[in-house]
């Protein structure tokens, strides 16, 4: 008698699992740091949408970031806009969407970058004096690619990117 041979075969939901874990999956990241008033900034949480990108130092998901509605208008002094402590860079475009292209950064310029520091409820908003944004790839519901370069009056911020889209970030 002739017996098949046994073998071990993953379930298909095991397989996928696997498959991601070993970077099959996303492919997001950001080497986005610098440090702004002696705040040190490392990226760990970074998305896009609508007209914002947005690097966190707090880990979480695309539902975390919502807050970053209405962008351009934080300033020192306001309600912090999420409950713990968050440092973020926000790139806001004076556009509807996040568009491809290179930017100047500065007084009047068509993308707003501002540090926001969030400690014991206290909110600290640095603007970005001058710089460059570029965005080198901006996929639909996909992920958008550059590089940041910004000073602030004390302090700076650069990196590249290649971030993932998030629904939350809807703007006007």
């Amino acid at each position: 008698m002739i017996r098949a041979a046994r073998t071990n075969r993953l379930p298909l939901a095991a397989a996928a699992l696997l498959l991601a874990a070993t970077g099959c999956g996303s492919k997001a990241s950001a080497t986005v740091e610098g440090a702004v008033a002696g705040t040190r900034f490392t990226a760990s949480n970074f998305w896009w949408g609508g007209p914002y990108i947005v690097f966190t130092d707090v880990e979480g998901e695309c539902k975390d970031v919502a807050w970053a509605d209405p962008g351009p208008t934080f300033a020192s002094g306001d309600e912090a806009p999420v409950e713990g402590d968050l440092n973020a860079v926000l790139i806001t475009f004076l556009d509807t969407d996040v568009v491809k292209g290179d930017y100047a950064v500065g007084q009047v310029a068509p993308v707003d970058v501002r540090f926001i520091s969030v400690n014991d409820g206290e909110m600290d908003v640095y603007i970005a004096q001058e710089g460059s944004l570029k965005v080198d790839e901006v996929e639909d519901e996909g992920n958008a690619a550059g590089s940041v370069a910004v000073s602030f009056e004390d302090g700076s911020i650069e990196g590249d990117f290649d971030i993932e889209w998030c629904n939350n970030l809807k703007g006007d």
